[in-house]
């Protein structure tokens, strides 16, 4: 009775929807399309079962909607032949009983019981055997058995033109009422094909005007070439892409699989030994360096006599007592 189909299909998500999650908003609007809808031959879709797969979402240009191609499965009613079924009569006429809601038809003559008649009186069908009579009244539950399906197309169909005869055939395979076939219909050959034969000489006669002088190609030949340059033009152009595509992809992998050195070899050191005093590392250049290291020298004991000497005195700054700071009154004027 209920199957699972497997469908593929684009979903759109409106601008609204934004602020639901990506996942329930897909099944709402799956629910939303195809619950409580007859997919021909396939069945009445009930609801999503689950998702199986879904694409990153596109924007649409203009609108905001998100496309997202989505396949999901669904769960589908669809009895299949011989299953048996249980209903609830909905109404009965004389061509039969009408079960559950009006797509199930049981016909009264051929696939009910042997010995049932329409009741005209009471609306219903009875069923006599064995000198006691079952009414088949309407609400009463019962169980049927499916012995054929019938699948009607809704789509829209081209409708008939003024002065054509109506075609007509019987759908329900209850009634017994069939039209006569349709009577043929006038029909013109079309403006397609009067435009069609009419082009034929005129192509004739322009081909015929474009070959009047024989020594020169035909005029539409040469207006043809005459744009030829461009297809030299438009080759070179691709050459140079192609090579420019070549190069860049040669260098990205040269830059990506080459190991770098972290020690550059220097084709001439001494370079650097030469040129201004200033770029001559402390003791290795040619000036004499004596005076200037005696001087520092020099200073570099004087100063540490002073602070010899203010060990010995005592009055080194950081060993003396903290003086306290107190208010002092301005000198007299």
């Amino acid at each position: 009775m209920y199957i699972l189909t497997t469908i593929a299909d684009l979903i759109q998500i409106s601008p609204e929807d934004f602020e639901k999650k990506s996942i329930q908003a897909l099944e709402d609007d799956i629910n939303l399309k195809y619950a409580n809808k007859v997919i021909q031959r396939i069945g009445l879709c009930i609801c999503l079962y689950d998702i199986l797969k879904s694409s990153e979402g596109l924007i649409g240009h203009g609108t905001g909607i998100v496309n997202v191609n989505v396949e999901f499965r669904l769960i589908v009613f669809r009895p299949f032949k011989g299953e048996i079924m249980q209903g609830v009569i909905s109404s009965s006429s004389v061509h039969g009983i009408k079960n559950f809601f009006e797509d199930i038809f049981v016909p009264g003559n051929t696939n009910l019981f042997e010995g049932s008649k329409f009741n005209a009186a009471e609306r219903t069908w009875v069923w006599t055997t064995d000198g006691q009579e079952a009414f088949f009244d309407n609400h009463e539950v019962v169980r049927f058995r499916v012995e054929a399906e019938n699948w009607h197309d809704l789509s829209p169909q081209q409708q008939p033109k003024p002065g054509d005869a109506p075609r007509r055939w019987a759908h329900d395979a209850h009634d017994s009422t069939h039209q006569a076939p349709p009577l043929p219909a006038n029909e013109s050959l079309g403006k397609g094909f009067y435009i069609a034969v009419g082009l034929l000489p005129l192509s004739f006669a322009l081909y015929k005007f474009s070959r009047m002088n024989t020594d020169e190609q035909p005029a539409f030949t040469r207006w043809i070439n005459s744009y030829s340059n461009w297809k030299e033009k438009w080759t070179d152009r691709n050459d140079l892409h192609t090579r420019m595509i070549e190069q860049a992809g040669a260098d990205r992998n040269l830059f990506l699989n080459t190991v770098g050195s972290g020690k550059v070899n220097l084709k001439f050191p001494e370079i650097f030994n030469t040129g201004a005093p200033w770029n001559v590392p402390a003791g290795h250049g040619g000036a004499n360096m004596d005076k200037l290291i005696a001087h520092y020298e020099k200073e570099n004991f004087e100063e540490q006599e002073k602070k010899m000497q203010a060990l010995r005195d005592g009055s080194i700054t950081a060993e003396q007592p903290v003086q306290r700071l107190g208010k002092k009154n301005p000198p007299n004027p």
